[in-house]
């Protein structure tokens, strides 16, 4: 019951993105409505709202964007053009109950008060790796976008040092002790790549870094709110089978590893 009510109450909260998404499903195989509001009202309505506003973070970067997915064999959710450039978009939904177990965090914040929260990366980076096989044998570069209707687990995971995490994996202190005065020195970040989005060190050879997850051009991590419609920000690979050009997107900032991260370097830049 409380799901059932939940979710009507969320249908309710969203009802001009959702009708603005069937609007722009009638231009397409009818199908494609069918399988989102059953979606929507039986399967997985946080997901179905996902879609729809992903839909439209994009549309509104002045993206044309058609539905992809195969109905019978599956595939990328979305089929996006601009300025002749093709791109596929996956939709992968973190729900406010997966959300608040990841972070221990209920979806809405309430009063003023100082929280501490465990960090959802790990419960991401699951998301991003079922996506992986989707974005594979494609003939264009293929986004993942992770959203979240998670109110304060969004803000979480758009956060800058959130961000930088995927990309860096957990960060330690290193130093030197100096022989003669028994202290340490010289502290510095360093990474051993555990929890990387998208290099790891080789199992052959430990000191050399490989990437990974290939298949997949970028990420979106995309907060999705009621009150202000939303925020994303963007990871690039920085190998990908396939670029995406970043400038395709200009509204959404995107981190990337610095040059040298092949010697395992935790440096980052925004684009």
């Amino acid at each position: 019951m409380r799901m059932q009510n939940e979710q009507k109450n969320l249908i309710k909260i969203y009802t001009n993105l959702l009708d603005e998404h069937r609007v722009w499903l009638k231009g397409f195989d009818k199908r494609y409505s069918t399988k989102w509001e059953n979606l929507l009202n039986k399967n997985c309505c946080e997901a179905a709202i996902c879609e729809a506003a992903t839909r439209k973070l994009l549309s509104e970067q002045e993206v044309s964007v058609k539905p992809n997915e195969n109905l019978a064999t599956g595939g990328p959710d979305f089929l996006c053009t601009k300025d002749g450039k093709n791109f596929y978009v996956e939709v992968t939904c973190i729900t406010k109950d997966a959300m608040t177990k990841a972070t221990r965090l209920p979806s809405e914040p309430e009063g003023s008060v100082f929280c501490c929260s465990s960090s959802p990366t790990k419960r991401i980076l699951q998301e991003i790796g079922r996506k992986a096989e989707r974005c594979a044998n494609l003939n264009s570069p293929c986004i993942v976008v992770v959203c979240t209707l998670h109110q304060w687990g969004g803000g979480i995971i758009t956060n800058d040092i959130e961000i930088q995490k995927l990309l860096t994996g957990e960060l330690l202190i290193g130093g030197t002790l100096n022989p003669n005065s028994g202290r340490f020195e010289n502290f510095k970040w360093i990474s051993r790549l555990w929890g990387a989005l998208f290099n790891r060190f080789a199992e052959t050879e430990k000191e050399k870094v490989v990437e990974a997850r290939k298949t997949i051009s970028a990420v979106l991590i995309f907060a999705i709110s009621a009150k202000n419609y939303g925020s994303a920000k963007g990871l690039l690979h920085p190998n990908p089978n396939r670029s995406f050009d970043r400038k395709l997107l200009p509204k959404i900032e995107f981190c990337k590893l610095a040059d040298g991260y092949q010697t395992g370097s935790s440096r980052v830049k925004w684009v």
